[in-house]
């Protein structure tokens, strides 16, 4: 049950102490949201603050596959800046599917057809990068609750440590179940990558088809956590 709590107290706003029967995630998602309504108008007022100068999105990630779940925040993110970085990093204790300049090379292609983005690849920590690209904020997709969660810890050490904000995008209700780490099983275990369709682009299903081919797929590292 949702209900109003008074203007005097400190939280003052909706509280659900008890989900929609039916709809637990919404109900939980819907409470832990509460303190965007601190963090929200801070960013906002972050970004007015840089005045004329132009704001740009850093979007880090390892890519490892890019997914429509990806693409799809990238595009929709873009439209909130004036430029946004797709910032390619590597994980140096994993071994994943694609080389680092292979992800760099394939995103390049998915998205030469959108304005106002760059990709690069980075090292090191993101919030270095960010500053080294003078961004205003860091972009991340969130596809369910457990990823508002880490995300939420993330967001809070990257400003303490870097006094860098970070702007968040709800991910497609179809792409809420895609995961790198997940695809990257199925490729390894050699799994058909053309039932994937609905979630990877058809540049990286060849790529990952070929792969298949050539045995190369199967020494591929799966993370223990799953990645967007």
């Amino acid at each position: 049950m949702c209900v109003k709590k008074p203007p005097s107290e400190k939280s003052a706003g909706v509280m659900c102490n008890t989900p929609l029967r039916g709809q637990p995630a919404e109900g939980l998602l819907f409470w832990f949201l509460q303190p965007f309504k601190v963090a929200l108008p801070m960013a906002d007022k972050h970004l007015r603050a840089s005045g004329s100068r132009r704001r740009i999105a850093v979007f880090p990630g390892q890519f490892d596959p890019i997914t429509n779940g990806h693409l799809d925040v990238i595009r929709r993110g873009v439209a909130l800046f004036d430029e946004m970085v797709v910032a390619v990093g590597i994980n140096p204790e994993k071994k994943g599917l694609f080389t680092l300049s292979e992800r760099v090379s394939m995103i390049r292609r998915l998205l030469s057809g959108v304005p106002n983005i760059r990709v690069e690849k980075f090292t090191g920590l993101t919030v270095d990068f960010v500053k080294k690209m003078q961004a205003t904020a860091i972009l991340r997709g969130i596809r369910d609750v457990s990823d508002l969660r880490y995300e939420f810890q993330l967001a809070l050490a990257n400003r303490a440590v870097g006094g860098v904000e970070t702007v968040f995008i709800m991910t497609g209700d179809q792409y809420a179940l895609t995961s790198s780490s997940l695809i990257r099983q199925v490729v390894s275990l050699g799994g058909d990558v053309r039932q994937l369709r609905g979630v990877l682009p058809e540049l990286v299903i060849e790529k990952l088809r070929s792969m298949q081919k050539k045995g190369k797929a199967t020494k591929a590292e799966v993370d223990e956590e799953s990645e967007m």
